[in-house]
């Protein structure tokens, strides 16, 4: 900012200055040129009136006379109607007689490399006015000119000079106490420690311009913390969760190492395979979690027919249903549904709670996802008759590897919480209920109404 500032004063500065130049020299230029077009015309007058008495006698005297007595020196020259000279300084150049005007002209001219200024003057004779006529000139050295332009320049650009210096040294000091602050703040930053995520303090002196930039620095902080807390949950949590199956495959290999019949060690294998299976679904699960947990990359949003999506969750879980004689169902709503997401998640959501309901279902239940809407936001009822959930479960059951008390089903309570995290990042609400007549239990996933112009044609 100072350094923009600096540039900004120091153009105006070449810009007053330049200004302040042409201003004095239009100044001082003004005078002398009035009072060298009168003594031109002196000139012409006394030219003409002895051109009538018969004679011109001009001499250096009679110019000295006539011009001011200040230092400067002053040449003549007069010529006839024909050009030819009657007095004065023949180098002095004569215009063209289609150049000459009755007005006075001015110009600026050299004479042995003396610059002067020029004024020309074409004066008419009375004995035959149009056609005689005299050339009267006057030639005025710069030296007065030049010292009173530069004490006009003087008395403009030094106050002016001052005044930008001034300016600039009490926006130096300005900027400095104003910024003050800034550089307390750029050194408690620098000063943190590294793994120190707590929002940045703000005092009294803290710039309102920047109060913005700060809050926004410390939401940022404060995603990263939430970032870092979630890999540092996750790692704990595999670590812990992934102990007991591995565990579990050591010690049936182990085991299958040391006996010796052929059936005890295919049973064996059968538990490592077991145990293996349930390693690779908790980390299937695990990945899951991590890549819908705040601070992920997210993937595309864009509208989801929640009709297809319950259909293909669903889908994935017939052959459980059948293997427990289930009755599985699923209720389309006539129209489509749409909801803003990533698919695959929404998918992933409903099946979760699909097959969450499947696994806690007696054989021989019924399982039923339906999907409704409403003033165009869309919902996915999932309704089982299992044994329900306790009221005073239906909030832990969210929570990561929570199980309830009795719970024979296998499995690592990573589902539910899957599905509580998908449904944050798509901003939906999901809720638990008993089911009808107070009989198993109802999850009930509402997403937010959908703009009706992203729908797909």
């Amino acid at each position: 900012m100072l350094n923009w500032l600096m540039v900004l004063f120091a153009t105006l500065l070449v810009f007053g200055t330049v200004v302040a130049y042409i201003a004095a020299a239009d100044f001082a230029n003004g005078p002398y040129d009035r009072e060298l077009i009168e003594t031109t015309r002196a000139l012409g007058k006394l030219a003409a009136e002895q051109s009538a008495a018969g004679a011109l006698r001009i001499n250096n005297d009679l110019i000295r006379r006539m011009a001011r007595d200040d230092g400067d020196r002053m040449l003549y020259k007069v010529v006839d109607a024909q050009g030819r000279l009657i007095g004065g300084e023949p180098a002095i150049p004569t215009p063209e007689p289609t150049e000459l005007s009755a007005a006075p002209q001015l110009g600026d001219i050299q004479i042995g490399g003396v610059p002067l200024r020029l004024c020309t003057l074409t004066v008419e004779l009375e004995s035959n006015p149009g056609s005689r006529y005299l050339v009267a000139q006057m030639a005025e050295t710069l030296i007065n000119r030049s010292q009173l332009t530069h004490q006009i320049f003087v008395t403009i650009a030094v106050p002016q000079i001052l005044l930008t210096v001034l300016a600039s040294f009490g926006l130096w000091l300005g900027l400095g106490s104003g910024l003050a602050a800034l550089v307390r703040l750029k050194e408690a930053v620098l000063n943190r420690a590294a793994d120190d995520l707590s929002p940045v303090q703000m005092d009294q002196d803290t710039p309102d311009e920047v109060r913005p930039l700060i809050e926004a620095f410390n939401e940022v902080l404060e995603r990263m913390r939430k970032l870092l807390d979630s890999q540092q949950r996750f790692v704990a949590d595999a670590a812990h969760q992934l102990r007991t199956p591995l565990a579990g495959v050591k010690t049936q290999a182990e085991l299958a190492l040391r006996l010796k019949d052929r059936e005890a060690v295919q049973a064996s294998l059968q538990q490592v395979l077991a145990g293996a299976e349930r390693g690779s679904a908790l980390i299937n699960q695990l990945l899951a979690l991590a890549r819908h947990e705040e601070g992920h990359p997210r993937a595309e949003m864009r509208p989801v027919d929640l009709n297809e999506a319950a259909r293909n969750a669903a889908t994935k879980h017939v052959q459980a249903a059948i293997g427990k004689s289930i009755d599985l169902g699923f209720e389309a709503f006539p129209d489509p549904v749409y909801a803003r997401g990533d698919p695959l998640s929404i998918e992933e959501m409903i099946a979760n709670v699909i097959d969450n309901a499947v696994r806690y279902t007696r054989e021989g239940g019924r399982v039923t996802s339906r999907v409704l809407a409403h003033s165009g936001a869309g919902t996915v009822v999932v309704e089982d008759d299992g044994p329900g959930i306790p009221a005073a479960d239906r909030e832990r059951i969210f929570e990561r590897f929570y199980r309830g008390l009795g719970s024979a089903e296998p499995g690592s309570g990573l589902g539910l919480a899957i599905v509580a995290e998908i449904a944050r990042v798509h901003g939906a609400e999901v809720c638990v209920d008993a089911g009808a007549g107070g009989c198993g239990a109802t999850f009930t996933i509402r997403f937010p109404a959908a703009d009706p112009h992203t729908h797909p044609a």
